[in-house]
């Protein structure tokens, strides 16, 4: 990466954006992208410059080394001794984001692949050293500051849709992110700074306690909706209950322990007296509800428990079991962030009520309230 004293010279010989451009044979548009570093122009176009300049090429443009920083990985410490390791260590190349506060930055993993959704996050940084003590050195590039990054934790496909009008509207730069997680991992990314924001969906009036360690937390109604069973077009396997999974003919397409599909499966198989070990495919798990849908229809299962958003946007069947409320957790100690603001202002815009409510079959009547109302 290339940066360049254009603009400053510009300055010094009282040059207009215009006048220069005009000298050497391009639009302002594209003297201003040369000049902010988001293009490196032609050597012919390099050239035209040093000579306006009365300077050389040399020392006009300088190749700027990478900058790199020592960062704690979010998670090293704070539940050490409780829980299994957030994720694995992070290793040289893996990609990371920046969270935590500008007086505690962490670094974490940069979600990627996101829900079967392609997404990628930005604004990342790549490891390129670690120590033994939780720490690791990234490496970001030169005239792109490594900015923070806000990040909602969630397995509802809903969330990315919120993270799109979120990032238009947030004013600063700063990357706002979904790392696509079941219930409980989104709990333990909140309770370690690698989230600020966790989606908890959970039966109508069976909120989930709040660990003590999150201190005082806002509770924000996000959407309600149907959990049920997803299965193939016009349901070829007559599928009707979870007693049909006794049979061994179906494959199911499971998720975790700890996300609440898993918890409602588990439940049902009990009442039906279906033994697991004699289900296909309940010892494999899928990440989240698009996934499993994604493998009904794709027929690498037979039928799968799922949001009915996620079967609407394959063109799958659904079969209702119960209703659903999803919330957004954030604690108090992060509601002063521009990027909590902004989402929060999302969520109570009717233009993204309207577009949740068509995006698949969601109830937004209580978007953006609390949930203590």
């Amino acid at each position: 990466m290339l940066s360049n004293r254009a603009r400053d010279l510009r300055v010094e010989l009282g040059l207009s954006q215009a006048e220069l451009a005009r000298r050497i044979g391009v639009t302002r548009q594209a003297l201003h992208l040369i000049e902010t570093m988001q293009v490196v122009p032609s050597t012919a176009l390099a050239l035209k410059l040093a000579r306006v300049f009365n300077t050389t090429v040399e020392q006009l443009f300088v190749d700027d080394e990478n900058v790199s920083e020592w960062v704690e990985v979010a998670g090293a410490r704070s539940l050490e001794g409780r829980h299994s390791p957030l994720w694995p260590e992070l290793g040289v190349g893996d990609r990371v984001l920046l969270v935590g506060t500008d007086e505690c930055p962490l670094a974490r993993p940069a979600p990627s692949g996101m829900s079967a959704l392609g997404l990628s996050a930005p604004m990342v940084g790549v490891v390129t050293d670690r120590d033994e003590i939780g720490q690791v050195c990234v490496e970001h590039a030169p005239h792109s500051p490594w900015q923070r990054s806000l990040v909602v934790a969630g397995c509802d496909i809903g969330l990315s849709l919120l993270i799109s009008h979120a990032q238009r509207n947030h004013s600063r730069g700063n990357s706002v992110v979904w790392d696509s997680a079941d219930n409980r991992h989104a709990l333990r990314l909140l309770e370690s700074s690698a989230a600020q924001v966790a989606a908890l969906h959970y039966p109508v009036g069976a909120a989930p306690a709040i660990p003590d360690q999150l201190g005082r937390v806002e509770r924000v109604h996000f959407a309600s909706w149907q959990l049920g069973w997803i299965v193939r077009r016009g349901n070829p396997a007559g599928f009707s209950t979870a007693e049909a999974l006794g049979s061994g003919r179906l494959r199911l397409a499971n998720r975790p322990v700890g996300a609440g599909t898993r918890t409602l499966l588990d439940r049902l198989l009990r009442e039906y007296q279906v033994d697991p070990d004699t289900v296909p495919g309940y010892d494999s798990t899928l990440a989240g509800h698009m996934e499993v849908a994604m493998a009904v229809t794709s027929g690498l299962a037979d039928v799968g428990i799922g949001i009915a958003s996620a079967a609407a946007q394959v063109g799958a069947d659904f079969l209702p079991i119960q209703s659903e409320v999803c919330e957004l957790l954030i604690p108090q100690t992060v509601l002063a962030d521009d990027g909590v603001t902004t989402l929060l202002d999302v969520l109570s815009h009717d233009r993204f009520r309207w577009d949740l409510g068509r995006y698949g079959p969601y109830d937004v009547s209580r978007t953006g309230s609390s949930m203590v109302d």
